[in-house]
């Protein structure tokens, strides 16, 4: 969720507009970035998956 600051936010070869109070969203394993963000920018990041993590790992990948 952006908490503050404007910006692009680039995922799957798409790229969008973001500002306060917008959430992103980028699969698993897909190449993302922040891009011509303002000075202020910030962010809460959420990570959420399968219980064991993907391929049903445990936390530590194995």
């Amino acid at each position: 969720m952006v908490v503050a600051g404007r910006g692009r936010f680039e995922v799957g070869g798409e790229t969008c507009a973001f500002g306060p109070d917008d959430v992103l969203f980028a699969p698993a394993g897909a190449a993302h970035r922040f891009v011509d963000f303002s000075d202020d920018f910030a962010t809460w990041v959420v990570h959420y998956g399968p219980e064991g993590g993907e391929g049903g790992r445990g936390s530590a990948g194995t």
